[in-house]
């Protein structure tokens, strides 16, 4: 069944049964894809992102210095709707940034104390910046979004997320499937990137989003270990020979644990050949702790992964035309690996 297109948005989505008419400003919800396509899902409420204003019909954004205005609601953060002008107020020392009123200075000024900065911003190492858990998207802290869910997206492309939030940005693939936002942390297709790697190189990541890549696992760790998190992982022999298997569980220990593998849960049509990999440790070339006394199987097999003796499946395999997945084919071309909450 197709959701019709009756307006120049969408009204409707797909909820795995039937289409549903999507919600306006202030209704409830759980997440985003449920509410007009100008809105997100925040606080369990249809909303418009914090730099925008409800118009009655959609969002838009707020006003800057001198714009007209009719209310106090489509001006700026700071500013006041005078005589239809968005005007600064009146109060001593407050200058105007490019974006908003206020005293003390903006971000990634000179300070030293969190005094010295604007209101919403605190001093580290002497700059004015976002606290842990925001990002500076050119005019103000914000929300950092930790994964592609996170994202107000309709197609599947390259965007940039902050797993551990603030300002680390990291560019990944997210992939728009059948109302569902995945974000890709490992894809093999061109054979183009080298994955027999040391450790620390799988633990902060290598590649590039737009081709081959891993996303690495400290990234991998924080975003699994925030919430419950599935994976679906897409196996291509072939354009017409591609198959998928399916986890509802997938968790990365930290470091400490060796990034170790929690995984479970197997639905597809590929096979069951990682649960064969659950609870174990993450080895590399210089970092052996497999279950193999008798060798270092990513030393021998060229490419970090979830060793036993030595396994049953392996996507990091450094010959790219050799990527193994023991119960459908030694002769995989591409692979995805892609995680969302549950």
């Amino acid at each position: 069944m197709l959701c019709i297109v009756i307006s120049e948005e969408l009204d409707y989505f797909w909820n795995g049964f039937a289409c549903m008419t999507r919600k306006s400003i202030n209704e409830e919800c759980e997440e985003s894809r449920q509410c007009k396509l100008s809105l997100q899902c925040r606080n369990k409420k249809c909303q418009c992102i914090e730099s925008n204003y409800w118009t009655g019909s959609t969002c838009a954004e707020r006003k800057s210095l001198n714009g007209t205005c009719a209310t106090l609601m489509e001006c700026r953060d700071t500013l006041f709707c005078v005589l239809s002008i968005c005007r600064m107020t009146t109060i001593f020392g407050e200058t105007w940034d490019g974006y908003s009123c206020g005293t003390g200075h903006s971000f990634n000024g000179s300070c030293t104390t969190a005094a010295d900065c604007r209101t919403t911003l605190s001093c580290v190492f002497g700059k004015c910046t976002c606290n842990s858990s925001e990002s500076w998207n050119g005019h103000a802290c914000v929300t950092s979004p930790r994964e592609c869910e996170d994202l107000i997206i309709s197609i599947s492309g390259i965007y940039t997320i902050y797993p551990g939030g603030g300002n680390l940005a990291v560019q990944v693939y997210c992939v728009v499937e059948a109302n569902k936002i995945w974000t890709v942390i490992q894809r093999r297709e061109s054979g183009s990137v080298d994955f027999d790697r040391g450790w620390n190189e799988y633990k902060y990541g290598f590649g590039i989003a737009s081709g081959d890549y891993w996303l690495g696992n400290e990234n991998i760790h924080i975003m699994s270990t925030e919430a419950q998190h599935e994976i679906s992982i897409y196996l291509e022999v072939s354009p017409s020979d591609y198959r998928y298997a399916n986890y509802s569980t997938f968790r990365l220990g930290d470091e400490s644990s060796k990034y170790s593998l929690a995984i479970g849960g197997y639905r597809g049509n590929a096979g069951d050949s990682m649960t064969y990999h659950n609870g174990l440790m993450f080895s590399t070339k210089d970092s052996d702790h497999d279950g193999d006394a008798g060798r270092n199987c990513a030393a021998r097999y060229k490419g970090g992964w979830w060793y036993k003796n030595c396994y049953y499946a392996n996507l990091n395999r450094e010959d790219s035309n050799l990527i193994n997945w023991r119960n459908y084919s030694n002769y995989i071309r591409k692979t995805k690996m892609m995680i969302r909450r549950k």
